[in-house]
């Protein structure tokens, strides 16, 4: 696992985009994914830190994506935060089983504060040869 990657999986290209310039600048790697299956894809070949999950995608929505994240073994450990423009994101996170959530418009300083507050679940049976590509 490479404790400096960062996963975003939001299709709003703006807020995606936002999103991994400003970790980028923080000093984070950051893959980007615009839906579910995309987002899966990528975490099962890289083992990040962390994900970044927006709920409302098309295709694979953050539903999906958490229940076939939480069916496999390699990536079931990477610990989630919910990012979503919705009234109900803390309800959301707590039924997915999500490590924080943030309200979009999302706060520069909230994010850091949730990323630090996020410890991984337990040691990810990620390939080592995951995070070399």
């Amino acid at each position: 696992m490479d404790r400096s990657l960062i996963l975003i999986v939001e299709d709003d290209d703006s807020s995606r985009e936002g999103l991994a310039a400003f970790l980028t600048l923080s000093k984070f790697r950051v893959l980007t994914a615009r839906e579910g299956s995309e987002g899966l894809a990528l975490a099962r070949r890289h083992c990040p830190k962390l994900i970044l999950l927006d709920i409302n995608m098309p295709t694979m929505d953050g539903f999906a994506f958490r229940a076939a994240q939480r069916a496999d073994r390699t990536i079931q450990a990477v610990p989630i935060i919910v990012i979503s423009g919705r009234h109900d994101v803390a309800a959301i996170a707590k039924q997915l089983g999500a490590h924080a959530w943030l309200q979009k418009p999302i706060d520069p300083s909230r994010i850091l504060a949730a990323i630090a507050g996020v410890q991984p679940a337990g040691p990810p049976d990620c390939p080592e040869s995951g995070t070399s590509d």
